[in-house]
């Protein structure tokens, strides 16, 4: 493993005594309760009547923190960023944190914003959403729909929504590096930041092919859940295959110390 990826996996496990909230390796967070890894920084009322301005929602300073760290500096130096991120557990949260950081981008205008579900192992995002049976990725690589007809509204200015599609075509559908790095190519030309839910690191599979063409790779570990050897294998194996873990989210972070008392120290 490299010394960036070791240093990202220290900086991260430091983290565990900070927050409760998700916080990027390198990253000093805020104590607070933060925004547990199964709700979204805002609920379906503010998806349905979306807001043109920048809200300072609740637990959205710790996205915010992750989506800094990761950008480049000047955004229209790197048309088309994209973000991957992928976990060590299957319960650490990655779909949500995804959607958190999509919103926050289009929040902060860094639009127009796509969240793409790449996890065929779970995808999540159509239920989210509120995206049931609505075209998507598996369907403009089986050349069944248009990727316009795959691109749906979020409700939320600035940020739009590719789901998964129909898992039944995942296993007759041309998964391979020329099919995906023209879909990318594609999607770089029409949006400025583009987010991919990818499966856990285990199961990556045909989905290893996207996590490798991306401009930055986060792995998310759940805390006192992840452990430490585990994860270290696992962000190694990824820069391994080429994918450049640009650092990891903790996710679920445990307070012990007591409101009340931390005012004291």
């Amino acid at each position: 493993m490299s010394q960036k990826s070791e240093d990202a996996l220290d900086q991260a496990e430091d983290a565990y005594q900070d927050s409760a909230a998700p916080s990027v390796a390198g990253a000093t967070t805020d104590r607070g309760a933060g925004v547990p890894p199964h709700r979204l920084v805002i609920d379906h009322r503010d998806i349905r009547r979306g807001s043109g301005k920048t809200q300072r929602r609740r637990g959205s300073d710790y996205y915010d923190t992750i989506l800094w760290r990761v950008m480049p500096k000047e955004l229209s130096a790197s048309p088309g960023f994209s973000i991957g991120l992928t976990g060590c557990d299957r319960q650490a949260g990655v779909s949500t944190v995804a959607a958190n950081l999509a919103i926050r981008a289009a929040d902060h205008r860094l639009s127009p914003v796509l969240l793409v579900d790449a996890n065929l192992a779970n995808p999540r995002l159509d239920r989210t959403f509120r995206l049931h049976d609505a075209p998507g990725m598996t369907e403009v690589l089986a050349e069944e729909c248009s990727l316009n007809d795959a691109i749906h509204d979020s409700g939320i200015e600035g940020l739009s929504i590719m789901p998964l599609g129909a898992k039944s075509l995942v296993d007759r559908t041309r998964v391979d590096q020329e099919s995906l790095s023209a879909l990318l190519a594609e999607l770089r030309g029409e949006f400025a930041t583009i987010v991919f839910d990818l499966p856990e690191v285990r199961e990556l599979r045909h989905s290893l092919l996207i996590a490798q063409q991306m401009d930055a790779a986060l792995v998310v570990l759940k805390s006192e859940a992840t452990r430490r050897k585990a994860a270290q294998a696992m962000v190694g194996r990824l820069a391994e295959d080429g994918v450049n873990v640009v650092g990891t989210v903790l996710t679920q972070q445990k307070n012990y110390i007591p409101r009340w008392f931390q005012r004291w120290l």
